[in-house]
């Protein structure tokens, strides 16, 4: 985005994209039946277009959500999954190995889905014709590696992510029934096979040969499970059918009882290690001397000894089939029981709880849980396919270091879509400055994120609209559908009567409605959603722009949201800033630290009128030398420097660049109010086209200058971070960068740099051109200062899977300036596709305290999994 070198060495990914309506429909899709002629009054998008928009956006139900923990079924269908596993690396792929059984079952071997289990496909080629997939194990290094187990006979092997698979057993066994498999972590050419009724086999080549390694085992015993130590892989357990535990110090080549204090003729389904402390393990029983017999083991010794934990579950009813355990809170741990459901306990066993609400098939075989998000657990079941489990997040407490930064994230992208809001309240110390940032996973691709900061309550706002279909782009390829939704959060103890004004560029009124939400709600729709309370006139729908203003008997936090859908069905999101009409309208001479145009960019500036009186002054553009920065503007207008504006009271300006020159431009732009005038609310929103593609959007608005300032950096997950300064003066200045990490105090990097810019000079880089020696996965914090006044913006970055450069605008601390307060975020997504992250910057010389609360959209605690 910054530099015009580095926006034309971006990856110019290829690859083939599904049409927006492909996605949804495959072989094993299950879609909510919705009333699409109501959906789609007075709008031409194609259906399935208008359907994902509101779905990812806004929710299709904003329906109110229980609080308790819920299982929801996701696919692929009524089947016997017997197998979950997460791609640890993607970990909205899944993987589910389903049985046949001689047809009992509608279909048998891989099913994949890359959309956290909305969609599923067959993912079998090169395998018989409906194999019974008992295992499954995916290469932690490698993750397009992937070995499974046939009951029928084998182990297959995929390397390009489960599209294509070959067999890779060997003689001496010639068909053989495989219950097990496992990998070792660090070296991943290690596999084991756990066979029924002839022990283990083990390959050290990824499954290009095969030797036997039970010795030490009972003669051909079944090998129900095997768990290898992530410490000591040399260290590996086998539960075995009717003689317990077994292990193995040394790869696999000599093996031993380890069953004291387990039953005689005990049959052992799971053995769990703890990822932490590898030396505490579990073992679950089936069954004991051939009665069912569900019994949870502990062992802290690395597997010398035994005990029961298994208060609470249903022993003598049925066999344990899975165990797993959470990541992070290592005494989490969850049981499957094969007749009983789910069972959790929070004290390492000491105690167990049914976890079965929205459960209605009990005959659970796996459960999986994602390793960034432990939250989100996966179990699957013998009849019905596979089900995600949604947890109440309820409050969340984040501590805040003096001047540092802390970050958190819904769960991630997986599961049922729940929308809502947070509000933040400060338990110790100063509000810090905080974001929220929306990411949007299409077809396990993210495709788009978006940056908003909180949002205080307010009784009047307006913010701008965009409602156009088919616009033409600057490519020439294709068109885009453009839209803007909004959300409104009412934190009050009583109802809030909300009323609507939508006003065109002149400040005229075009319609009017209202409508009441109630205490403690959440309300989240486009514009042509709201009928019979607020209809759009004839058209505006279809190509409209205007404002709307939205006013209040209490004060209600509101939020805009621009949405894209471009050329291949994408859903690009970008910030749309509101004007608080309580507030005074803006005094002085406000900046643009960034524009740029063309090679694939565009620019488009909004200056809207929130005063009760005409607004008239000019926009200057200047380059990274300080002279004057010529472009053309849409509409055949000469290239120029400098644009008058003259804005009626409730008016709006829109101007935007042609995005015409072959390679950027780039520089900033001063909006300087004439005498007397006070200021427009005004935004910047970039644009950026690749290969004929819009691929990003991104809003910035409008800001004062600082001799301060302080933003959060992220190289994480393939993010990188950029800043563009100018320097609004007269003389030349020198700021000073130092990077920090999230403490706020200890260095980072090698700084301090140093930032020379010339009178109203412009750069624009990422930080670590600043501050070299920031490693990738570096968060932290970046302090600018300086003796003069400077501007500055931050954009996060970040390359997706398929080449696409997408940008989100991120938080800027003005250390001479008082965060806005308090801190509520209207609008939340999670689920569907959805994640949302939350970023507070601190300002203060002091820690802070502060306390999130998830709502839903009926006021009680939202859901997340």
């Amino acid at each position: 985005m910054f530099p015009a070198l580095q926006v034309s060495t971006i990856k110019q990914g290829v690859s083939k994209f599904q049409r927006p309506g492909d996605q949804m429909r495959n072989e094993r899709s299950r879609l909510v039946q919705l009333d699409f002629n109501a959906c789609f009054v007075g709008r031409s998008f194609g259906q399935w277009t208008y359907f994902l928009a509101v779905w990812v956006l806004f929710g299709l139900s904003q329906a109110s959500v229980a609080s308790a923990q819920t299982w929801t079924n996701i696919g692929p269908g009524s089947d016997y999954v017997r197998v979950v596993r997460i791609d640890p690396v993607t970990p909205s792929t899944l993987y589910a190995g389903m049985v046949f059984e001689g047809g009992h079952y509608p279909v048998g071997g891989v099913f994949k889905s890359i959309d956290g289990g909305h969609t599923w496909s067959n993912s079998s080629m090169g395998m018989p014709t409906n194999p019974n997939i008992y295992s499954l194990v995916i290469d932690p290094k490698t993750p397009s590696t992937l070995y499974a187990g046939n009951f029928d006979g084998g182990v297959y092997k995929s390397v390009d992510s489960g599209a294509t698979w070959a067999a890779t057993m060997s003689p001496p066994l010639s068909n053989p029934k495989v219950y097990s498999l496992a990998i070792d972590p660090k070296t991943t050419s290690t596999v084991y096979v756990g066979m029924d009724g002839a022990g283990l086999y083990k390959s050290i080549d990824g499954g290009g040969t095969w030797n036997a390694a039970s010795t030490g085992m009972p003669a051909n015993p079944s090998i129900y499970t095997i768990a290898v130590d992530p410490n000591t892989p040399s260290t590996v357990y086998a539960g075995l059918d009717g003689y317990g535990v077994y292990k193995s110090t040394d790869s696999g080549a000599h093996w031993s009882a380890a069953s004291r204090g387990l039953p005689a003729d005990a049959d052992i389904a799971a053995i769990a290690i703890n990822p932490v402390t590898p030396s505490t393990l579990y073992a679950a029983t089936e069954e004991i001397s051939g009665t069912t017999a569900g019994w949870v083991y502990i062992s802290t010794d690395s597997g010398s000894t035994w005990s029961p934990v298994s208060t609470g579950l249903p022993v003598t009813a049925c066999g344990l089939h899975a165990l797993a355990i959470d990541p992070v809170t290592t005494s989490t741990v969850y049981a499957g029981e094969f007749g009983c459901g789910v069972y959790k306990s929070t004290n390492s066993g000491g105690n167990w709880s049914p976890l079965n609400t929205g459960l209605p098939d009990p005959y659970v075989h796996s459960i999986a849980i994602v390793t960034a998000a432990p939250t989100t657990v996966y179990a699957g079941s013998c009849n019905t396919g596979v089900y995600v489990l949604t947890q109440p997040v309820g409050i969340q407490s984040l501590t805040i270091s003096a001047t540092g930064a802390a970050s958190t994230s819904t769960p991630g992208p997986f599961g049922p879509l729940i929308t809502g809001y947070v509000s933040g309240t400060v338990k110790a110390g100063s509000a810090p400055y905080a974001t929220a940032v929306f990411s949007n996973t299409q077809n396990g691709v993210v495709v788009s994120e978006a940056g908003v900061p909180a949002s205080p309550p307010t009784i009047a706002a307006r913010f701008f609209v965009d409602s156009r279909t088919k616009v033409g782009t600057t490519s020439g390829n294709g068109t885009v559908d453009i839209l803007t939704g909004f959300a409104v959060a009412n934190g009050n103890s009583t109802a809030a009567n909300l009323n609507l004004n939508l006003r065109d560029s002149n400040g005229s009124t075009l319609a009017r409605g209202s409508l009441q939400l109630a205490a403690g709600a959440h309300i989240a729709k486009f514009l042509d959603q709201l009928a019979p309370n607020f209809v759009l006139p004839p058209g505006f729908a279809n190509n409209g722009l205007g404002s709307l203003e939205i006013t209040s008997d209490w004060p209600v936090s509101v939020v805009a949201l621009r949405l894209t859908v471009n050329q291949r069905g994408d859903l690009l999101l970008a910030s749309t800033p509101i004007g608080d009409l309580a507030k005074l309208a803006p005094s002085g001479v406000l900046s643009f630290p960034q524009i740029v145009d063309g090679g694939g960019l565009q620019t488009t500036l909004i200056l809207m009128n929130t005063s009760n009186a005409l607004e008239t002054g000019s926009a200057r553009l200047y380059g990274d030398d300080g002279s004057p920065l010529s472009t053309h503007m849409t509409g055949g207008s000469a290239a120029d420097s400098s644009f008058s504006y003259s804005i009626p009271p409730g008016g709006f300006v829109r101007l935007a660049t042609d995005g015409s020159p072959p390679s950027v431009n780039a520089g900033w732009a001063q909006l300087t109010p004439d005498a007397g005038m006070s200021a427009p609310v005004s935004t910047a929103i970039f644009s950026l086209t690749q290969l004929g593609t819009l691929v990003t959007e991104s809003g910035v608005p409008a800001i004062t200058s600082t001799t301060h300032a302080r933003i959060y950096v992220d190289k994480s997950s393939g993010h990188d971070t950029g800043l563009a300064v100018t320097n609004p003066g007269e003389s030349s200045i020198r700021i000073t960068a130092a990077a920090y990490q999230s403490d706020g105090v200890t260095p980072a990097g090698n700084g301090p740099g140093t930032v020379d810019l010339v009178s109203s000079g412009h750069t624009a880089k990422f930080v670590g051109q600043f501050i070299a020696g920031l490693p990738d996965g570096f968060t932290g914090v970046l302090d600018l200062v300086s003796a003069s006044a400077f501007n500055v913006v931050t954009l996060r970055s970040l390359i997706n899977g398929r080449g696409d450069f997408l940008l989100t605008t991120f938080p800027v601390a003005d250390m001479n300036q008082a965060p806005p307060a308090p801190l509520i975020f209207p609008q939340i997504a999670e689920g569907g596709g959805y994640q949302t992250q939350i970023i507070l910057l601190s300002t203060s010389p002091a820690a802070s305290t502060v306390t999130l609360s998830y709502i839903g959209d009926d006021g009680s605690p939202i859901l997340n999994h």
